[in-house]
């Protein structure tokens, strides 16, 4: 009973509290509890949402400054190009800047033609700057577009414009465009098909245009500003470097690859192997029909009238002591002619003797066939009205054969310069090659130049085409071909061309093709003789013989043409003037252009 008592005892809510009392102790508890968390929880939160804030906040500012940091790039770039007339062609990339500091961030610029990303061939395209400004981990690009406003030098609107007198003297001149001049216009026995106009005097007859004695003086651009640009960014070819004498105008003049082009007057001819005076092979001229037939070698687009030639050469005979002669054989549209030099008379048999004659062939109209021949008889059978000697003539050994016009003078000939080909010294990207010639002349012939040609102080008189063939044309196509500034020039081509095989050099391979046969790496081609691009000169320019010219002259002193000129009008120098010819230009920002982008 008592373990039952006592049981009871226990099991009564009078000794131990009430179960429900303990249910809300617990309740109480777990409250405080949850109480306590949620305040942990509030100052959390309200620590989190000050930390977001303050995040939110800085994020902000530093939107706000990377967005400054690209304001400040566009206008940095906007004032870098109206400080620099020549700002398409300053910077090798589109580029201009990249993560500049500025403040807390940096900026970047670059600067690019949407219409065929090109900056520097057109000077009327848009262009765009993008500005990207940084700070922190915020990016901002912004965006504008500018429109260019030229106004050029008014000279480029004519086809020739001369600041002194423009003079015509027994001239047959055909021009598709107006030439002006702002002082006189005068023509001598002269034929002008093309409109003139004079702020001075225009006197003389036979103008076939419109004529103006009254007109307004045109502006030229300034020398200075020409010459540094094309100084700044062209390539020096030292003048020391150029030949001072006339090039051979004889190839395989050695015979170490044969006898090619080399060919019998009524013989045969071969390479010898057994015999050389230089190197390792002769040319062995046998069976001779005549005393007078031996070896030839065409020199038709390689010579001129009047002008004298120095022929050397190294002979052996081994059967009979002859005398040597060299012929000059020409053709012309009068008929034949002949011009011969010599004797020169070797003193042994079996050994190696130079000669040196001298040739000076004149003719009248034009050339079509010049042949060098040299033999053993003053005479040549191959041509009317000269008998042979009706000996037939012993074999002898050829070698070392040179001719050259005689005198000296700084050469330019038988060579192409172009963006990738420089012969005398590094190459430059836009074919700008500049030449000092500290007073000295230089003869330019035979030659194409693919480039912007600028000759600095030539002397009185200097020359090109010199009665030669000459092609010469800008590499990029709004730039000047050439540009000469302290000496008067005289340019006078032939219009018998270029030909390549008798120059020994190809003139349009791979990085210089020329219209209208394109690249090659053959020599096969022969290509007309002419000028194309903007010419302009401090001084004179003296044209002579026959040019035939596209694009537009310009002096600042006189321009004297005679003989045979024609002249075709290339508009794109005045709509899209080349550096250091350009007149004011305004930049204009382009309405509506202003813009964010994003990556």
């Amino acid at each position: 009973m008592m373990f039952k008592q006592l049981s009871n005892q226990r099991m009564s809510p009078t000794s131990f509290g009430s179960p429900l009392r303990r249910q809300r102790r617990g309740s109480l508890y777990v409250s405080v509890v949850m109480v306590g968390a949620m305040v942990s929880i509030l100052g959390m939160s309200a620590v989190l949402v000050g930390r977001i804030n303050s995040r939110a906040h800085k994020g902000l500012a530093d939107s706000t400054m990377a967005r400054l940091n690209a304001q400040s790039a566009l206008r940095l770039g906007m004032l870098m190009i109206e400080n620099d007339p020549d700002w398409r062609f300053s910077h090798t990339t589109d580029e201009w800047m990249t993560d500049v500091s500025f403040g807390d961030g940096t900026f970047s610029l670059s600067v690019t033609d949407p219409s065929d990303n090109d900056l520097t061939d057109a000077s009327a395209d848009p262009v765009v700057l993008t500005g990207i400004g940084k700070k922190g981990e915020a990016v901002q690009r912004l965006e504008i577009t500018l429109a260019p406003l030229y106004r050029g030098y008014d000279c480029l609107q004519s086809a020739i414009h001369v600041r002194d007198d423009l003079k015509f003297r027994n001239a047959t001149v055909t021009a598709d465009h107006i030439l002006t001049a702002n002082d006189d216009v005068t023509a001598t026995a002269s034929s002008v098909s093309a409109d003139v106009e004079a702020v001075g005097r225009l006197t003389g007859s036979h103008y076939y245009g419109s004529t103006s004695s009254d007109g307004e003086a045109r502006t030229l651009p300034s020398t200075a500003d020409i010459i540094d640009f094309y100084e700044t960014n062209g390539t020096a070819i030292d003048a020391s470097t150029l030949p001072t004498s006339y090039a051979n105008i004889i190839l395989n003049s050695d015979f170490e690859t044969g006898h090619i082009p080399w060919f019998g007057a009524s013989s045969t001819i071969a390479q010898d192997l057994s015999h050389s005076y230089e190197g390792d092979a002769c040319l062995l001229v046998s069976e001779r029909i005549d005393a007078a037939c031996g070896a030839s070698y065409d020199v038709t687009s390689l010579v001129k009238s009047g002008a004298s030639y120095q022929v050397r050469f190294a002979v052996q005979q081994t059967t009979k002591m002859e005398s040597y002669y060299v012929h000059l054989q020409i053709e012309t549209t009068f008929g034949p002619g002949l011009t011969t030099a010599g004797p020169f008379t070797p003193t042994a048999l079996d050994t190696w003797q130079t000669g040196n004659l001298y040739v000076t062939p004149s003719w009248s109209g034009d050339l079509s066939s010049a042949k060098l021949t040299i033999t053993t008889s003053n005479t040549s059978p191959e041509f009317a009205g000269y008998g042979g000697t009706g000996d037939s003539g012993d074999d002898f050994y050829l070698d070392s054969v040179g001719m050259h016009q005689t005198g000296r003078e700084i050469t330019l000939e038988h060579v192409l310069l172009s963006p990738d080909s420089n012969p005398f010294g590094a190459t430059n990207p836009r074919g700008i090659y500049v030449i000092d010639l500290q007073g000295s002349r230089i003869i330019i012939r035979n030659c194409r130049i693919y480039g912007t040609l600028v000759l600095i102080d030539p002397r009185n008189g200097s020359r090109i085409g010199d009665g030669f063939g000459v092609s010469i044309e800008p590499a990029v196509s709004h730039f000047p071909s050439l540009v000469v500034t302290g000496g008067d020039v005289d340019i006078g081509p032939s219009d018998r061309g270029l030909i390549e095989r008798a120059l020994g050099v190809n003139l349009n391979p791979d990085d210089a093709p020329l219209y209208p046969v394109g690249s090659d790496d053959d020599l096969d081609d022969t290509f007309s003789s002419g000028i194309k691009g903007l010419m302009f000169s401090s001084h004179d320019f003296r044209f002579r013989s026959h040019n035939s010219i596209e694009g537009v002259i310009l002096s600042h002193q006189d321009v004297d043409i005679r003989d045979t000129f024609d002249l075709k009008y290339d508009s794109r120098y005045y709509r899209n003037p080349p550096p250091g010819f350009s007149g004011p230009e305004e930049i204009r920002l382009l309405l509506g252009s202003a813009r964010r982008v994003t990556e």
